[in-house]
């Protein structure tokens, strides 16, 4: 947005009629417009550029002394001389005017100038001041002359009044002499008071006239004009006659106000998206910078100047060194080996008035002239406080999960490792309760032992799983694989599961489909624990009816050598509702705590 700016700076500067040219406070100039070399012919760069030559050697010696006098004072000044057109190589007076720009301290730190073709006025005067000793018909000759131009000419006497205007105010504004006298809506209302205000300024103090305002068009459209003029002085010093114009400047007006509007529109997107464009100079170290700046860096936005350094003592002092480094390094001559655009960024934190700290993001680029030498830093400030908060937080949030995992993790290694420590003991006792059942035992002894013996099935079913959950968190579930039978499988299951469904009066079957490989490769033990899971939970919650085990052959692929078979198990059950549905498979969860009292279990089993 900066360099667009700049652009169309220049871009002005170059559409006007008008050489412009600015110099540095010692009256070194530093920028010539386009006008300039298209004038004088010159390719010099700007280093290198001397405007002497150009001067009339009769005028020059009273330029150089009249810019002296304005350094050494200083001041505003203007004055007229003859200058080479290279095209031409005709010597055309220019009306020179110097504006100084003043530093802070009082310092000229820029000198804004413009030379303005007076060549056509200078030489009608002096064709008038001739006519006037060889001629009768002075005034005829001077319409003949002023109707010749392309601006609106207009004269008035020493007191101010206007005596006259040239044909082409005449057709501009549809008005002669007299109308325009009695017409004053001819000037738009918001430039009349300063326009009548500054044109008595200038009778009364005998000074040029010059003022920017919109003149009515004799089809009622009001256009910008640049109004000049000069005054015309006698033999004895008194001024005889002003001579005036006015051109047309509606077009580049129009261009003015569009660059103003887009720069405030671009400090109003900075403003809301807080983000800052700058440019640094090399040399001096003096930041041109949008307003959003200050504010970025806490400041209250009322220095007119801002150097570096100012920068710099903000900077949070873990960060001041890096970033003085790094701004260092950005300023000098660019390495062709490491100067990147990935280079060109940096984080850092700055320290506001009320000791708030906050981060800032900047990102930049060079800007080097023909010599391959840094002119200019130019880039872009954002505040980024808000995402640091939030990585800094993710950041937080992911070190206390990797730690919950890793106690979770730590644990399910323990349960693994206790696996054989822990079935042992367990398969101990069960195995020495059932030996004591096959003894002589009274039937209360018997009640009490055969007690003990469906306890420690029950708390070998609940350790089996849970070491099996275990494991499959820790990782260390080790799946075979071998042929196998599966009807083989499901007689097993229904095997284990008869003396359940014998002790219900449930009917049991299964069926397997004939399309199904009679040798399958897997891990025949893992399917017959999940097989006589499922079985065991069907009959667990089945009172009456059946219970039923089927497997189908979905798929066969005999190149890839794998076989895709879909096992259902379907009883008559209590059923499950659909909302309760989306919990099964979670561990240590029933989809009722009411089954849990009635039936039993641990919640692991369709989790495994």
């Amino acid at each position: 947005e900066t360099q667009e700016l700049a652009r169309n700076l220049r871009e002005l500067a170059d559409s006007m009629p008008q050489i412009v040219f600015t110099a540095r406070g010692d009256g070194v100039m530093d920028y010539f417009n386009a006008r300039w070399y298209e004038y004088t012919g010159s390719t010099a760069s700007i280093e290198n550029e001397d405007w002497s030559p150009y001067i009339h050697p009769d005028d020059l010696q009273h330029c150089v002394d009249g810019w002296v006098h304005a350094i050494e004072k200083p001041e505003a000044f203007e004055f007229q001389f003859r200058f080479l057109h290279k095209r031409s190589g005709i010597y055309r007076w220019q009306l020179t005017r110097a504006q100084p720009v003043f530093e802070c301290n009082g310092k000229v730190r820029k000198w804004l100038m413009t030379c303005t073709d007076i060549h056509e006025q200078k030489m009608t005067i002096r064709t008038l001041t001739e006519s006037q000793a060889i001629l009768a018909k002075t005034e005829e000759k001077f319409r003949f002359l002023a109707d010749s131009v392309p601006n609106l000419i207009w004269m008035a006497n020493a007191d101010g009044g206007i005596t006259f205007f040239n044909q082409r105010w005449i057709d501009y504004t549809g008005y002669g002499l007299e109308e325009s006298q009695s017409c004053p809506e001819l000037i738009h209302d918001e430039e009349f008071d300063d326009m009548e205000d500054q044109w008595a300024r200038s009778v009364q103090n005998k000074i040029p006239f010059d003022m920017e305002y919109r003149l009515r068009r004799h089809d009622g459209q009001y256009r910008w004009q640049l109004a000049r003029a000069l005054p015309f002085y006698g033999e004895s010093g008194e001024i005889i006659t002003w001579f005036g114009s006015c051109t047309d400047i509606h077009d580049q007006k129009l261009k003015t106000q569009e660059l103003n509007r887009v720069k405030n529109a671009l400090e109003m997107a900075q403003t809301a998206t807080r983000v800052a464009t700058w440019e640094v100079n090399a040399f001096t170290g003096l930041v041109t910078r949008t307003p959003i700046l200050d504010k970025l860096y806490g400041m209250d936005g009322g220095a007119a100047l801002l150097f570096q350094r100012q920068l710099n003592d903000l900077v949070h002092p873990e960060d001041r060194e890096h970033v003085e480094e790094v701004m260092k390094g950005w300023l000098q001559v660019p390495d062709q080996g490491d100067f990147t655009q990935e280079s060109l960024r940096i984080e850092y934190r700055v320290i506001w008035p009320d000791g708030s700290i906050h981060w800032l993001s900047m990102v930049a680029s060079s800007v080097l002239d023909e010599r391959g030498c840094v002119t200019h830093l130019q880039g872009a400030t954002f505040d980024v406080t808000a995402i640091r908060k939030m990585h800094d937080a993710q950041q937080q949030l992911s070190i206390r999960e990797e730690a919950a995992r890793e106690s979770s993790r730590l644990k399910s290694e323990f349960l693994a490792a206790m696996s054989h420590e822990i079935r042992t003991p367990i398969n101990g006792v069960i195995g020495m309760t059932i030996f004591l059942l096959e003894t002589q035992l009274s039937p209360e002894q018997f009640e009490y032992a055969d007690a003990v013996r469906r306890s420690g099935n029950a708390l070998l079913t609940v350790i089996n799983d849970i070491l099996d959950f275990s494991k499959i968190e820790a990782g260390q579930l080790d799946y075979e694989t071998i042929p196998f039978s599966l009807k083989n499988i499901l007689e097993d299951a229904r095997l284990i599961a008869f003396p359940m469904v014998n002790a219900k009066g449930l009917d049991f079957d299964f069926q397997v489909d004939p399309e199904i490989p009679e040798i399958i490769t897997g891990d025949p033990g893992r399917l017959r624990q999940i097989i006589t899971n499922l079985v065991s939970n069907a009959i667990k919650f089945t009172e009456r009816g059946f219970v039923k085990i089927s497997a189908e052959l979905k798929s066969s692929d005999d190149e890839a050598d794998q076989t895709v078979i879909l096992f259902k198990i379907t009883d008559s059950g209590i059923g499950i509702s659909r909302q309760s549905r989306q919990q099964l498979f979670q561990p240590f969860i029933q989809v009722d705590s009411s089954t849990t009292r009635r039936y039993g279990g641990t919640g692991l089993g369709l989790s495994i």
